[in-house]
């Protein structure tokens, strides 16, 4: 696999619409479900492994540095074992701008399916959210109100 690559800011369109490519997505997408069970050692071996330092910690939540002027990136952990990982796709957008959001957000969707085969789970009923899962993770591709972002949460721990 190439290098990690720099979350928001390769994509599209003027600074504040950077986002991640479409194979810029699958390869992430897929480089998260390679980690296997390491991935939920400790927050910073996460992000050793894909490439993002951690710039600051919060009782169960640790902050991804994922490039200069980008949306945050998050790990979230329970006594040192992670549990899920939240990546932005696109920078935060302005909120008179969602109709450029969905139609992003519509090109993206049939990112995960792509680069992972087909789901374990039934396609989500909601059309904010395109999911992908195996026996251990479940990966949800969200569209928010300003942005889009990567959810990746070990299927044990979902709640």
């Amino acid at each position: 696999m190439s290098e990690t690559p720099a979350l928001i800011g390769s994509g599209q369109g003027d600074r504040r619409w950077a986002t991640l490519g479409f194979d810029e997505i699958m390869e992430l997408a897929t480089r998260l479900v390679s980690l296997g069970a390491a991935w939920t050692s400790d927050p910073r071996s996460f992000a050793a492994a894909v490439g993002w330092p951690i710039s600051a910690s919060a009782p169960g939540v640790d902050q991804l540095v994922t490039g200069p002027g980008t949306a945050k990136g998050y790990v979230y952990a329970r006594e040192d074992r992670v549990f899920g990982v939240e990546l932005p796709i696109t920078m935060p957008v302005p909120y008179d701008d969602v109709d450029r959001l969905g139609y992003l957000f519509t090109i993206l969707s049939p990112t995960l399916e792509e680069a992972l085969g087909r789901s374990t789970e039934p396609r989500s009923t909601s059309r904010h959210e395109i999911v992908w899962a195996n026996d251990d993770l479940r990966l949800s591709l969200v569209q928010t109100t300003n942005d889009i972002r990567l959810l990746t949460f070990r299927k044990e721990d979902r709640q």
